[in-house]
């Protein structure tokens, strides 16, 4: 047990710990098109409550117009707190 232990120890301290021994690459999903009729469902959890989830479904189209927005309001906001002064633009705030 405790030769295990050192062997694991110090194949760690070598730089030969698990991220070594995973020699087979990872394959992701991104590489199949996608679709942007495809329906994906999310759980988001409802204001006020700490179990209560509501589920959205709605196609990948509209996820990306859902996150354009969002992001849209984002901005919006984050210039209006900073007094309408866009930084990344001008370079001075």
């Amino acid at each position: 047990m405790r030769s295990s232990i050192t062997v694991v120890v110090a194949l760690c301290v070598a730089g030969l710990g698990p991220v070594a021994i995973a020699a087979e690459p990872v394959t992701t999903a991104a590489a199949a098109p996608l679709n942007d009729n495809e329906i994906i469902c999310r759980k988001t959890l409802e204001t006020g409550s700490l179990v209560r989830k509501t589920k959205q479904c709605f196609t990948r189209a509209e996820w990306d117009k859902i996150a354009a927005a969002n992001r849209q309001g984002n901005q919006k906001t984050a210039d209006q707190l900073s007094g309408g002064h866009n930084c990344q633009a001008t370079g001075t705030c």
